[in-house]
C-alpha cells in the first residue's frame, strides 16, 4: 500500500466531454441502499460540454456575444441515443454499490480542488503553470479534435487514494474505486465498485 504521503494520481474518464467549467449546476444523490439500476441509484449530475459539437454550430458565425446562463430544466430525460450528441447536455454518473460519499466545498478563491496534492501525468490537457497560456488552450483543443476526447474531462477516478487507505479494510481491496468530479464552487467524490455513464437531455439553447 502506498503511504498517505503519496500524491493521489488522477485518472481521467475517457469521455468526449468536460465538465462545463463555469456553470455545471453539478447536483449528487446518495442512496443508502447502494443500488445501481434500481428505484434508488447514487449519481453525479451535471451539465457536460462537448467543444466538437460547439465549433460545429459556431461554423459559419462571428465575432463575440453575451449569453444568460439559467439553471437547466427540471428532470432528467434518458438520451434515446445514449450517448453525446450536443454542445450541452445533461451527463449522469452513476455509481454501482456506493458505500461512501461527499460533496466539498472549493479548496481555495482560485482552485476547486488542492491541485498540489494530485498527480497530474495522465491528465494530457493540465496546465502546468508554466506554459504559454495560449500555448496551452490551443495544445488542448487540438488534441481534444484528434482524439474524440477531452483533454481534461474534470471527472476522474482517483489511484493511490488516501481516502480509500483511511476508509479501513472494508473498501482496501481492488474491487472498490474513488471517483472525484470537479464542478466550479465545489467537488463531489464517491467510493463505489462502478460507474457507468448514462447521457441526458441535450440543452438546445444553453
Amino acid at each position: 500500500m502506498a503511504p498517505t504521503n503519496t500524491k493521489q494520481l488522477l485518472k481521467p474518464l475517457h469521455v468526449p466531454w468536460m465538465v462545463s467549467p463555469s456553470t455545471p449546476f453539478l447536483v449528487m444523490h446518495f442512496s443508502e441502499s447502494g443500488g445501481d439500476d434500481g428505484d434508488f441509484p447514487s449519481y453525479v449530475e451535471f451539465i457536460a460540454y462537448n467543444r466538437l459539437f460547439k465549433e460545429e454550430l459556431a461554423e459559419g458565425t462571428s465575432g463575440r456575444y453575451v449569453q444568460v446562463v439559467s439553471p437547466p430544466p427540471l428532470g432528467f430525460f434518458r438520451s434515446i441515443d445514449g450517448e453525446s450528441a450536443g454542445a450541452y447536455q445533461l451527463v449522469r454518473l452513476q455509481f454501482s454499490c456506493a458505500s461512501q460519499a461527499r460533496v466539498l466545498p472549493s479548496f481555495s478563491d482560485s482552485q476547486v480542488i488542492e491541485e498540489s496534492a494530485y498527480d497530474w501525468s495522465l491528465v494530457t490537457g493540465a496546465w502546468d503553470g508554466q506554459e504559454d497560456i495560449r500555448d496551452w488552450l490551443k495544445r488542448g483543443n487540438e488534441d481534444w479534435r484528434e482524439t474524440g476526447l477531452s483533454p481534461n474531462p474534470g471527472a476522474y477516478e482517483v489511484e493511490r487514494s488516501h481516502w480509500l487507505q483511511k476508509s479501513g479494510p472494508s473498501t482496501d481491496d481492488d474491487q472498490w474505486h474513488h471517483y472525484l468530479v470537479v464542478g466550479h464552487d465545489c467537488y463531489a467524490e464517491v467510493i463505489a465498485q462502478g460507474i457507468r455513464i448514462i447521457y441526458g437531455q441535450v440543452l438546445e439553447n444553453w
